[in-house]
């Protein structure tokens, strides 16, 4: 005869949840100019390190238009030289009374034309070397390219996404639960994830984010962060998240399992009443037929509210079978 000492524990239920583990935040890249792309290495799952270059654009045509802006420049500069040289002769000139107040105001102003032009080809040099620059896609930091919707030597326009990378480390569950079990959750509360695979170790989150408006009937969406997730733990890897919220109106008692009820021997109204019966072993190994009352009550276990003392011996198995004053033979009870 299986038994188990009647014992007070902290009561609660542990709610479990399917869900998929994803990224954080992912991160489109693309370049802010169009062309043609170099040769793509990248695959998917690829770790990589801030400032790895990722892609290049052919800089043909980037190169050439930062040679002509330089040329523009050093044409520019040279025009400036002459405009200062002709302003200082002209004002030279204008002191002693060789040259006129309309010669000296035209060199002037053609200076000041010179310098202007020479601040704009500056501009457009400075332009044109980022430009160039900019035919290189570098990672802005540490982390695992999710897709890469472009082949080598495909042609790109400016904005159009290239690559897409999540951080490493940085994963998450979106999961739904029931209004119950949303009024009691709070951020930061600690949870367990099992994943799928059984040779991953279990993984522990925090309740990051609880929303609270239903998208979907009695649904609630609430996201977990993880961890300790390693480099084993990817996107798409599916996971049971067990978040451990107390039972109802039942915040410690005897705990016992649901099949420890005589319910052959109980009426409709008895549960309603929030009633039970149960056998415990009493003197010369006889059954008793205790009558307690629930505290709360779950799916496989109840919590008695009274009518049991601790370390009773309580009859858990072949409870169907069981009648009062029946000679039985407990075996070791379980705590």
């Amino acid at each position: 005869m299986r038994v188990i000492e009647a014992r007070s524990y902290p009561t609660g239920r542990v709610h479990r949840f399917p869900g998929v583990v994803e990224p954080h935040q992912i991160t489109r890249l693309a370049f802010d100019a169009g062309g043609r792309l170099g040769t793509v290495e990248l695959a998917i799952g690829q770790r990589v390190t801030a400032g790895d270059v990722l892609m290049q654009l052919d800089p043909g045509d980037f190169a050439l238009r930062l040679a002509r802006a330089e040329a523009a420049l050093s044409e520019a500069r040279a025009a400036l030289r002459s405009a200062n040289d002709e302003a200082a002769r002209q004002r030279k000139l204008f002191a002693r009374n060789v040259a006129s107040q309309a010669a000296l105001d035209r060199a002037t102003s053609a200076q000041d034309q010179a310098r202007a032009r020479v601040d704009q080809a500056e501009r457009q040099r400075d332009i044109a070397g980022e430009a160039l620059a900019d035919t290189t896609l570098r990672a802005p930091f540490d982390g695992v390219i999710s897709a890469v919707p472009v082949q080598s030597f495909d042609s790109v326009q400016p904005g159009q996404p290239v690559v897409a990378l999540y951080e490493a480390g940085r994963l998450r569950v979106p999961i739904l639960v029931g209004y119950d079990v949303m009024t009691q959750l709070e951020i930061g509360q600690k949870v367990e994830l099992h994943p799928s695979l059984e040779r991953l170790p279990e993984l522990s989150g925090v309740v990051a984010e609880i929303g609270q408006r239903s998208e979907v009937v009695s649904a609630f969406p609430v996201l977990i962060e993880l961890t300790d997730a390693d480099e084993h733990v990817r996107p798409g890897l599916g996971v049971e998240v067990r978040v451990s919220l107390p039972m109802p109106e039942a915040a410690e008692g005897i705990v016992l399992p649901v099949n420890a009820l005589a319910t052959h021997l109980m009426t409709a109204g008895s549960m309603k009443a929030r009633r039970g019966l149960v056998f415990v072993v009493g003197e010369a190994n006889q059954l008793e037929a205790r009558e307690i009352s629930l505290a709360g009550l779950d799916g496989t276990r109840l919590v008695v509210a009274s009518g049991l003392e601790e370390r009773a011996l309580v009859v858990v198995a072949g409870v169907p079978f069981l009648r009062a004053g029946q000679q039985v033979r407990p075996m070791e009870p379980r705590p």
